[in-house]
């Protein structure tokens, strides 16, 4: 739970009084008298409830004696005695106070989770508050009596009950934004793993070509060294052993990184096996949002026709989402993008269509290769990594045992295309 500080609360007290106050202009007379049934008494119940961080008994005193300094000097300043001002407004300033303390005593913090006992505590205090009201004015013996606790009781039940309708109204709300809030997180969360997924296959890889390199160079210099050329140029087989040394180190960063992730992915894995359609639905409104975060009026769309699951969840959703951040990224201003998953005979086929500024043809060849980049930041002016198409690739292959196909045509879009066989995944 959060901690709230002393300010907050002091201005959490404020905002109780203020609208309490302001609210308590809005009433009615129901016997003719200055008793009167106001809307304040509901703003009071609401927030001393809502705020648990104030004192119901502080602020119920601090709301009566407001009412009263505040209603009196409405009265004077409108030419009202002030003796009579007293005599008219004490009594309504009490009624506060008997309400915070039935409150209080009552604890009805803790009642939050059984409506119907709130429900009675509520319009109990707010029926005694009444009583010890009206017993104080001088015209209280004017009253019929039946008809004045008839009043009274109705009065009480029915704010008891709008105050809980208020309050549950309201606790409802922010319980299912709170909710949207922790599935957006859990969303988020998901897709950094996938693509923590993503990026500890392709160093794992890396690192086998790192293996490959390491020993081509440690031949070369063994070769070198035993010939004439590197007997009569000893620096060069120096030089050789050292790019060999740079390498077996770098093998060894790549390991420690590796392990890393290994040791991180597994606490962000949930589940054995998830659905494509509900990869499908993260990966969406997770670019839904992302794309709002950019200067960029994108309309997404698309469609999701399979039941199919699958246990490389992380390494698909790390597939789409590559794609999908390209096309935004490539996309115009006013862009489109559409995402369709659906099955096609024998294969589950992935499109992915924008129509931003397009692939040059002389370059079509080299996407997917490492390092290979068009795209830079504009605020920093540094070139991308390159390496999101790699990924991509590398996991539709040797993950899905896969194809990606790719169509694009300048200035039009582009379309990636990947078809993954049915065999790789599971048929609920």
């Amino acid at each position: 739970m959060k901690t709230t500080t002393a300010k907050e609360s002091r201005l959490h007290l404020i905002l109780t009084v203020s609208m309490t106050v302001i609210l308590g202009q809005f009433y009615f007379n129901p016997f003719g008298t200055q008793f009167r049934i106001t809307l304040g008494v509901i703003a009071l119940t609401f927030l001393l409830i809502y705020f648990r961080d104030i004192s119901i008994i502080k602020t119920s005193l601090i709301t009566g004696l407001s009412i009263f300094i505040f209603r009196s000097t409405l009265f004077i300043a409108s030419g009202g005695n002030p003796i009579v001002a007293i005599s008219i407004y004490f009594p309504a300033m009490l009624f506060y106070m008997v309400f915070g303390l039935c409150l209080s005593v009552f604890e009805v913090r803790k009642r939050m989770s059984r409506p119907f006992l709130l429900f009675i505590i509520l319009s109990f205090s707010d029926i005694v508050s009444n009583i010890a009201e009206v017993s104080i004015r001088r015209e209280i013996h004017t009253f019929i009596l039946p008809t004045l606790m008839a009043n009274i009781f109705t009065t009480g039940f029915v704010r008891g009950f709008v105050s809980l309708i208020l309050y549950w109204t309201f606790h409802t709300i922010k319980e299912m934004a709170l909710r949207d809030e922790k599935e957006r997180e859990e969303n988020n969360l998901f897709v950094l793993s996938a693509k923590i997924i993503g990026e500890r296959y392709y160093l794992k890889k890396s690192m086998g070509d790192i293996e490959s390199t390491m020993e081509a160079s440690h031949d070369i210099y063994l070769r070198i060294k035993e010939s004439p050329l590197g007997r009569e140029n000893p620096e060069i087989s120096n030089k050789l052993i050292g790019l060999s040394n740079n390498i077996h180190e770098i093998k060894k960063d790549y390991r420690r990184i590796v392990s890393g992730l290994e040791g991180i992915v597994p606490d962000l894995k949930t589940k054995e096996i998830m659905s494509v359609e509900e990869v499908y639905h993260i990966i969406f409104d997770t670019n839904k949002r992302f794309h709002k975060l950019t200067d960029k009026n994108i309309i997404l769309k698309g469609k999701c026709n399979t039941e199919l699951e699958t246990k490389y969840y992380l390494s698909l959703t790390s597939i789409v989402n590559n794609l999908l951040n390209n096309a935004i990224e490539a996309s115009e201003i006013n862009g489109k993008i559409i995402l369709d998953i659906i099955e096609i005979e024998e294969s589950l086929s992935i499109r992915v269509k924008d129509d931003g500024c397009g692939i040059d043809d002389q370059d079509m060849d080299l996407i997917f290769k490492s390092g290979f980049s068009t795209k830079y930041d504009k605020r920093t002016g540094k070139m991308s990594t390159g390496v999101g198409l790699t990924h991509v690739k590398t996991l539709v292959e040797e993950i899905f045992e896969g194809t990606i196909d790719v169509e694009s045509e300048k200035g039009r879009g582009t379309e990636f295309i990947i078809s993954l066989p049915l065999v790789r995944f599971i048929r609920p």
